[in-house]
Protein backbone atom coordinates (compact mmCIF):
# COMPACT_ATOMS: atom_id res chain seq x y z
CA UNK A 1 0.00 0.00 0.00
CA UNK A 2 2.70 2.51 -1.36
CA UNK A 3 0.95 5.85 -1.53
CA UNK A 4 -1.51 5.52 2.02
CA UNK A 5 -0.09 7.88 4.81
CA UNK A 6 -0.43 7.14 8.11
CA UNK A 7 -3.72 8.09 10.06
CA UNK A 8 -1.86 11.03 11.71
CA UNK A 9 -2.17 13.24 8.13
CA UNK A 10 -6.55 12.89 7.78
CA UNK A 11 -6.45 16.45 7.13
CA UNK A 12 -7.59 18.55 4.09
CA UNK A 13 -3.82 18.95 3.32
CA UNK A 14 -4.09 15.52 1.84
CA UNK A 15 -5.46 17.21 -1.57
CA UNK A 16 -1.56 18.77 -2.18
CA UNK A 17 0.51 16.49 -0.30
CA UNK A 18 0.23 12.64 -0.16
CA UNK A 19 1.92 11.07 -3.58
CA UNK A 20 5.53 10.44 -3.96
CA UNK A 21 5.36 10.08 -8.04
CA UNK A 22 6.31 13.40 -9.61
CA UNK A 23 6.34 12.38 -13.14
CA UNK A 24 5.06 15.12 -15.30
CA UNK A 25 2.07 13.90 -17.64
CA UNK A 26 0.18 14.90 -20.81
CA UNK A 27 -2.31 17.80 -20.49
CA UNK A 28 -4.46 16.41 -23.34
CA UNK A 29 -8.29 17.28 -22.40
CA UNK A 30 -10.05 14.50 -22.86
CA UNK A 31 -13.80 14.62 -22.17
CA UNK A 32 -15.32 15.66 -19.14
CA UNK A 33 -18.64 13.69 -17.29
CA UNK A 34 -21.57 14.24 -15.56
CA UNK A 35 -23.85 12.45 -14.06
CA UNK A 36 -26.08 11.93 -10.99
CA UNK A 37 -25.49 9.20 -8.35
CA UNK A 38 -27.36 5.90 -8.62
CA UNK A 39 -26.19 2.75 -7.04
CA UNK A 40 -26.51 -0.52 -9.01
CA UNK A 41 -26.08 -4.71 -7.51
CA UNK A 42 -22.75 -5.15 -7.63
CA UNK A 43 -23.46 -7.81 -10.03
CA UNK A 44 -24.58 -5.55 -12.77
CA UNK A 45 -21.30 -3.50 -12.77
CA UNK A 46 -19.12 -5.32 -15.00
CA UNK A 47 -18.39 -4.54 -18.79
CA UNK A 48 -17.80 -7.37 -21.16
CA UNK A 49 -13.93 -7.37 -22.08
CA UNK A 50 -12.75 -5.64 -24.98
CA UNK A 51 -12.40 -6.98 -28.17
CA UNK A 52 -8.80 -9.05 -28.92
CA UNK A 53 -6.10 -7.07 -29.65
CA UNK A 54 -7.18 -3.93 -28.19
CA UNK A 55 -4.14 -2.05 -25.88
CA UNK A 56 -5.98 -1.71 -22.40
CA UNK A 57 -3.53 1.13 -21.85
CA UNK A 58 -3.72 3.52 -24.22
CA UNK A 59 -7.82 3.28 -25.58
CA UNK A 60 -9.65 6.21 -25.64
CA UNK A 61 -12.74 5.55 -22.98
CA UNK A 62 -15.27 3.18 -24.27
CA UNK A 63 -19.26 4.17 -25.14
CA UNK A 64 -20.19 1.49 -22.24
CA UNK A 65 -17.73 3.23 -19.84
CA UNK A 66 -19.74 6.42 -20.20
CA UNK A 67 -22.75 4.70 -20.04
CA UNK A 68 -21.61 3.29 -16.63
CA UNK A 69 -20.25 6.56 -14.95
CA UNK A 70 -23.28 7.20 -13.20
CA UNK A 71 -23.37 3.44 -11.36
CA UNK A 72 -22.17 2.93 -7.69
CA UNK A 73 -21.63 0.03 -6.76
CA UNK A 74 -23.53 -0.06 -2.77
CA UNK A 75 -21.14 -1.76 -0.22
CA UNK A 76 -18.51 -2.98 -2.39
CA UNK A 77 -17.17 -6.75 -1.43
CA UNK A 78 -13.78 -6.89 -3.76
CA UNK A 79 -11.23 -5.10 -4.77
CA UNK A 80 -12.42 -4.28 -8.30
CA UNK A 81 -16.08 -3.39 -6.92
CA UNK A 82 -13.76 -0.75 -4.52
CA UNK A 83 -12.12 0.30 -8.00
CA UNK A 84 -14.92 0.77 -9.87
CA UNK A 85 -16.42 2.86 -7.09
CA UNK A 86 -13.46 5.15 -7.34
CA UNK A 87 -13.23 5.28 -10.61
CA UNK A 88 -16.98 7.03 -10.51
CA UNK A 89 -15.95 9.53 -7.20
CA UNK A 90 -13.36 10.98 -10.37
CA UNK A 91 -16.12 10.84 -13.30
CA UNK A 92 -18.20 12.61 -10.99
CA UNK A 93 -16.28 15.04 -9.29
CA UNK A 94 -17.97 13.76 -5.95
CA UNK A 95 -14.90 15.17 -3.82
CA UNK A 96 -16.40 18.52 -4.57
CA UNK A 97 -20.19 18.17 -3.17
CA UNK A 98 -21.10 18.59 0.32
CA UNK A 99 -23.15 14.87 0.25
CA UNK A 100 -19.85 13.25 -0.91
CA UNK A 101 -18.74 13.89 3.39
CA UNK A 102 -21.84 11.97 5.05
CA UNK A 103 -20.80 9.57 7.11
CA UNK A 104 -23.85 7.71 5.77
CA UNK A 105 -22.74 7.55 2.52
CA UNK A 106 -19.03 7.11 2.83
CA UNK A 107 -20.47 3.98 4.46
CA UNK A 108 -22.36 3.14 1.35
CA UNK A 109 -19.62 3.79 -0.91
CA UNK A 110 -16.41 1.85 0.97
CA UNK A 111 -18.41 -0.92 2.78
CA UNK A 112 -17.40 0.98 6.35
CA UNK A 113 -18.26 0.03 9.88
CA UNK A 114 -16.98 3.59 11.04
CA UNK A 115 -15.68 6.57 9.76
CA UNK A 116 -14.38 10.17 10.66
CA UNK A 117 -15.64 13.05 9.76
CA UNK A 118 -14.06 15.94 10.92
CA UNK A 119 -15.04 20.09 10.21
CA UNK A 120 -13.14 22.89 10.89
CA UNK A 121 -12.86 26.42 9.62
CA UNK A 122 -10.95 29.97 9.60
CA UNK A 123 -10.44 33.37 8.28
CA UNK A 124 -9.22 32.02 5.00
CA UNK A 125 -10.35 28.24 4.36
CA UNK A 126 -13.33 25.64 4.99
CA UNK A 127 -12.15 22.46 5.66
CA UNK A 128 -13.42 19.08 5.34
CA UNK A 129 -11.88 15.88 6.56
CA UNK A 130 -12.31 11.67 6.73
CA UNK A 131 -10.07 8.82 7.47
CA UNK A 132 -11.63 5.51 7.52
CA UNK A 133 -10.28 1.68 7.73
CA UNK A 134 -12.43 -1.01 5.89
CA UNK A 135 -14.93 -3.31 7.21
CA UNK A 136 -12.51 -6.31 7.98
CA UNK A 137 -15.02 -8.71 6.72
CA UNK A 138 -14.10 -7.53 3.41
CA UNK A 139 -10.13 -7.25 3.42
CA UNK A 140 -9.08 -9.80 6.24
CA UNK A 141 -6.56 -7.76 8.48
CA UNK A 142 -2.91 -8.10 7.55
CA UNK A 143 -0.51 -9.78 10.40
CA UNK A 144 2.10 -7.37 11.99
CA UNK A 145 4.70 -7.53 14.73
CA UNK A 146 3.60 -7.19 18.20
CA UNK A 147 4.95 -3.83 18.27
CA UNK A 148 2.79 -2.74 15.52
CA UNK A 149 -0.39 -4.17 17.49
CA UNK A 150 -0.42 -7.98 15.86
CA UNK A 151 -2.51 -6.63 12.62
CA UNK A 152 -3.61 -4.06 10.99
CA UNK A 153 -6.71 -2.82 8.64
CA UNK A 154 -6.00 -4.59 4.76
CA UNK A 155 -7.89 -1.38 3.04
CA UNK A 156 -8.37 2.55 4.20
CA UNK A 157 -8.23 5.87 3.10
CA UNK A 158 -7.74 9.36 4.23
CA UNK A 159 -9.39 12.12 2.00
CA UNK A 160 -10.53 15.96 2.48
CA UNK A 161 -11.38 19.17 1.01
CA UNK A 162 -10.51 22.67 1.09
CA UNK A 163 -12.24 25.73 0.27
CA UNK A 164 -10.52 29.02 -0.03
CA UNK A 165 -12.21 32.16 0.34
CA UNK A 166 -10.71 33.00 -3.04
CA UNK A 167 -12.92 30.66 -4.17
CA UNK A 168 -10.39 27.83 -4.94
CA UNK A 169 -10.77 24.19 -4.12
CA UNK A 170 -8.82 21.24 -3.39
CA UNK A 171 -10.05 17.84 -2.55
CA UNK A 172 -8.34 14.15 -2.94
CA UNK A 173 -8.59 11.24 -1.53
CA UNK A 174 -5.94 8.88 -1.02
CA UNK A 175 -7.51 4.77 -1.12
CA UNK A 176 -5.13 1.85 -0.78
CA UNK A 177 -5.16 -2.28 0.49
CA UNK A 178 -2.06 -4.46 0.71
CA UNK A 179 -4.23 -7.74 -0.96
CA UNK A 180 -6.78 -7.99 -2.90
CA UNK A 181 -6.57 -5.21 -5.29
CA UNK A 182 -7.39 -6.39 -9.27
CA UNK A 183 -4.52 -7.03 -11.60
CA UNK A 184 -3.08 -4.67 -14.07
CA UNK A 185 -5.36 -5.25 -16.90
CA UNK A 186 -8.91 -5.49 -14.67
CA UNK A 187 -7.83 -2.24 -12.96
CA UNK A 188 -7.26 -0.61 -17.25
CA UNK A 189 -10.71 -1.82 -18.26
CA UNK A 190 -12.50 -0.45 -14.81
CA UNK A 191 -10.78 3.04 -15.06
CA UNK A 192 -11.01 3.28 -18.66
CA UNK A 193 -7.85 5.90 -19.03
CA UNK A 194 -5.54 6.75 -20.99
CA UNK A 195 -2.65 6.53 -18.31
CA UNK A 196 0.86 7.69 -18.01
CA UNK A 197 3.80 5.43 -16.73
CA UNK A 198 5.78 7.33 -13.96
CA UNK A 199 8.99 6.30 -13.66
CA UNK A 200 9.89 4.84 -10.05
CA UNK A 201 10.94 7.55 -7.78
CA UNK A 202 12.14 6.40 -3.48
CA UNK A 203 9.44 5.81 -1.70
CA UNK A 204 8.91 7.59 1.96
CA UNK A 205 7.54 3.98 3.15
CA UNK A 206 10.94 2.25 2.86
CA UNK A 207 12.13 0.03 0.25
CA UNK A 208 9.55 -2.54 -1.90
CA UNK A 209 10.16 -6.28 -2.25
CA UNK A 210 10.83 -6.84 -5.74
CA UNK A 211 8.38 -7.15 -8.50
CA UNK A 212 7.21 -10.98 -9.02
CA UNK A 213 4.93 -10.04 -11.43
CA UNK A 214 4.20 -7.95 -14.97
CA UNK A 215 3.37 -4.32 -13.78
CA UNK A 216 4.69 -4.84 -10.30
CA UNK A 217 5.76 -1.67 -8.03
CA UNK A 218 4.56 0.24 -11.04
CA UNK A 219 3.14 3.75 -10.99
CA UNK A 220 0.18 5.54 -13.81
CA UNK A 221 -1.02 8.83 -13.74
CA UNK A 222 -4.03 9.95 -15.82
CA UNK A 223 -4.61 13.87 -16.12
CA UNK A 224 -7.36 15.61 -17.05
CA UNK A 225 -7.83 19.42 -17.65
CA UNK A 226 -10.33 22.21 -18.93
CA UNK A 227 -10.63 25.89 -17.90
CA UNK A 228 -11.82 25.66 -14.55
CA UNK A 229 -10.79 22.37 -13.34
CA UNK A 230 -7.76 20.09 -13.42
CA UNK A 231 -8.00 16.79 -12.00
CA UNK A 232 -5.36 13.37 -11.80
CA UNK A 233 -5.83 9.93 -10.81
CA UNK A 234 -2.73 8.10 -9.84
CA UNK A 235 -2.75 4.56 -9.24
CA UNK A 236 -0.01 2.15 -8.01
CA UNK A 237 0.63 -1.71 -7.91
CA UNK A 238 2.31 -4.07 -4.89
CA UNK A 239 4.93 -6.15 -6.36
CA UNK A 240 2.42 -9.36 -7.24
CA UNK A 241 1.05 -6.74 -9.85
CA UNK A 242 -2.28 -6.35 -7.73
CA UNK A 243 -3.87 -2.75 -7.34
CA UNK A 244 -2.93 -1.26 -4.23
CA UNK A 245 -3.53 2.27 -4.60
CA UNK A 246 -5.68 5.06 -5.94
CA UNK A 247 -4.42 8.87 -4.95
CA UNK A 248 -7.51 11.48 -6.28
CA UNK A 249 -7.04 15.14 -6.81
CA UNK A 250 -8.86 17.93 -7.81
CA UNK A 251 -8.43 21.55 -8.19
CA UNK A 252 -11.53 23.67 -9.37
CA UNK A 253 -11.68 27.55 -10.10
CA UNK A 254 -14.93 28.95 -8.63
Amino acid sequence: MKAIATTAVATATVASSISYAHQSVSTERPPVFESNLKYVKPEQAYRQPRPAGQSPVYDPVAPQAAEDIDEMISRPKTGAEFARNLRNIFDQDLLLQDEFYSAVRLKDIFNLDEVSVTNSSDDDKVQVSIMASVSDSVFSRIKTSEAFGDSTANASFVGGRTTQRSGLTTAAINFGMYEGGPDFDVTQKIFAKKFVYLLPEPSPHGSLPPASAPHGNQTWRYQQVDDQTEKTITIGFNPTGGLDSVLIKIKKIK
